[in-house]
């Protein structure tokens, strides 16, 4: 990707899993929001429809391609996710650019039940 500065077009926010000591004096882990903004490109990778157990639920499973500037996400983990447009789209793997070292390819999923 040459330039992907122009590719960017969306805007999402970073959320993540931060340790906060509970009220027992315990180390613990709570969902909370890491960068209010990430400038992104965001392509669909597939879907895949799958039946819960019970035979009458059924969910649908998206997965996603997000790009993003290196800069952006200090230490990417599995634990982290994206917000955008109100739906969430949690962390599967990512992958550096190793030829220039400027962009984090992030892979994703949001299930709809």
């Amino acid at each position: 990707m040459r330039n992907i500065t122009n590719k960017l077009n969306n805007r999402a926010q970073l959320w993540g899993m931060v340790e906060f000591t509970n009220e027992l004096l315990e180390s613990d882990k709570e969902e909370k929001i890491i960068k209010p903004l990430v400038y992104c490109n965001i392509i669909p990778s597939g879907t895949m429809n799958r039946q819960k157990d019970n035979g009458v639920t059924q969910s649908v499973e998206y997965s996603h391609k997000f790009t993003v500037r290196i800069k952006s996400i200090v230490n990417p983990s599995i634990d982290m996710f994206f917000i955008f447009q109100g739906k969430k789209y949690e962390f599967v793997s990512f992958d550096i650019d190793f030829k220039n070292g400027e962009y984090l390819e992030i892979f994703t999923k949001m299930i709809m039940e």
